[in-house]
């Protein structure tokens, strides 16, 4: 041992510590996705008649699924909330829905109306048409990016897909033509991810939570108030969401910020 120690001092080598040099690894960014809740109406139909999209979310989605399901043990109602349904025990539970979504600030609306096409061939309205839906589907994500503070989400889609070993169902009352709808979702995530402004999307398998329910509610509104609605149910929480946001007509409120809990396309530039 002693000899080594000689050994070592002859090349000025101290034994009394040695550095051990570790490599250290690169930390990775996390990427934190923010869920949106995106409920489409009449997309599936003909371009002569007018799409709405829907984009709900929330910072603390946890705190309001728990509150919402007091809300519906308070109003005893357990069934899926929908636009399109006609029940009329949905009142109660679909008015504390839309009160607590105005008195949370957590909750936010972001809706897009693709207008309808007409004076054109069919081939030319459905293409025209389908250029615009996503043109407005990027024009909202960005708005989305500039609303969230977020830079990567998972777009929820929600849709009414035909039961196991039946006929399709319609996606709305007036009979639209079932589509492939994860294939069709998949072409539209890919095609937004491809382009120039690089968007980070992932899909979300469709969960009907009551986000989602309070998404499909809103969207379905605009959609009714758009085209009209004979049932008395619907009327009505229609006339309570008008009289919420404090408009005759829910187009008062396109392209305007005064209520940034409800926008109405758009406030991209």
């Amino acid at each position: 041992m002693q000899n080594r120690r000689k050994f070592l001092k002859q090349f000025g080598i101290g034994t009394a510590s040695v550095t051990v040099f570790k490599r250290i690894p690169y930390k990775t960014e996390v990427v934190t996705y923010k869920h949106i809740h995106v409920k489409e109406t009449n997309f599936t139909l003909s371009a002569i008649a007018p799409s709405v999209i829907g984009f709900m979310y929330t910072d603390f989605p946890e705190k309001v699924e728990r509150h919402i399901n007091e809300l519906r043990l308070n109003n005893h109602y357990k069934r899926r909330l929908s636009f399109r349904s006609t029940d009329k025990y949905k009142l109660s539970f679909a008015k504390d829905l839309i009160d607590y979504f105005f008195k949370e600030p957590s909750i936010y609306f972001y809706g897009r109306i693709i207008n309808s096409i007409h004076d054109l061939k069919r081939d030319d309205i459905n293409l025209i048409h389908d250029i615009e839906y996503r043109v407005n589907y990027r024009k909202a994500l960005n708005d989305l990016k500039d609303l969230t503070k977020a830079k990567a989400f998972y777009l929820d889609f929600i849709t009414y897909l035909p039961r196991k070993n039946s006929l399709p169902e319609p996606i709305v009352k007036e009979g639209a033509p079932y589509v492939n709808f994860k294939t069709s979702k998949n072409q539209l995530v890919k095609y937004l991810n491809s382009n120039t402004e690089k968007l980070d999307l992932k899909i979300e398998p469709h969960t009907h939570n009551n986000l989602s329910q309070m998404a499909d509610l809103f969207t379905g509104n605009i959609y009714g108030d758009i085209i009209g609605i004979e049932n008395k149910t619907k009327r009505y929480l229609l006339a309570y969401l008008k009289n919420k946001l404090g408009v005759k007509k829910i187009s008062q409120l396109y392209n305007s910020l005064d209520n940034k809990k409800f926008i109405i396309s758009s406030i991209h530039k």
